[in-house]
């Protein structure tokens, strides 16, 4: 379990005292060997080795829970990276280790040669007196705890119901995917269309191989795909197979 340890209470009855705020402005990310995640924080819990660090950054984002609970963030995007961490803290700026928590051993990778790499969230609580009222938080934790992922799919499943109502279920611009028959090859047309809202682009013509057996009829199946930077429309030719 996460814990503030003995020099972060120091450091908050020092500041709550002299009327200072309690300013946590940093996280810390180790690998420590032998370390079991699943044992209590050590309370008198001391700032790894310098050979045991393996990320350090400012929090991402913070917000209160209630008036004695704060929540700090930190969100790692797919520029950082390599790394596997299994210790996390919280530090304030001046350098004071508040506190700590033991995590399952996890690797944290970037982006590289076309092999994308992960997006990591992690969040810390503390909880302490007039925590809310030391640390000069005024965001509730709400407003940004939000589950990015399912927001970022909503904006495309409403950008293709939009399409649709516009453009119905197929719809293509002049001769734009069209199937033509040019010297014995069966060539697709360049131009751009919309099949169930999803916006499908041919750069160029395409010549596509025709079954022996004809006639028969040639489908679309077009999807949105994720890929490394984005979401992409992938189209597959079908041919009918009956």
């Amino acid at each position: 379990m996460p814990a503030i340890i003995n020099s972060g209470a120091a450091y908050i009855a020092a500041k709550t005292g002299a009327n200072e705020p309690v300013e946590i402005t940093q996280f810390v990310l180790a690998d420590i060997d032998g370390l079991d995640h699943t044992q209590s924080v050590n309370l008198a819990e001391v700032m790894p080795a310098a050979n045991e660090i393996v990320h350090q950054a400012a929090v991402s984002q913070k917000g209160y829970l209630t008036p004695d609970k704060v929540v700090y963030s930190l969100s790692m995007d797919t520029g950082d990276g390599d790394f596997n961490f299994n210790w996390l803290g919280l530090a304030a700026s001046d350098g004071t280790l508040v506190a700590v928590a033991y995590v399952p051993r996890t690797l944290k990778t970037a982006t590289a040669n076309g092999v994308q790499g992960n997006n990591i969230t992690r969040n810390f609580l503390l909880q302490f007196a007039d925590a809310q009222l030391a640390t000069g938080i005024t965001v509730p934790a709400e407003t940004w705890q939000i589950d990015l992922s399912a927001w970022l799919n909503a904006m495309d499943v409403r950008e293709r119901e939009s399409n649709r109502d516009i453009y119905g279920r197929a719809s293509f611009f002049g001769d734009a995917w069209k199937v033509v028959l040019d010297g014995g090859d069966y060539k697709v047309q360049p131009g751009i269309g919309y099949i169930e809202g999803i916006r499908i682009v041919n750069p160029s013509e395409i010549v596509i191989a025709a079954p022996s057996a004809l006639p028969k009829e040639l489908c679309l199946d077009v999807s949105l795909q994720k890929d490394v930077n984005q979401v992409s429309a992938v189209v597959t030719f079908l041919w009918d197979t009956r």
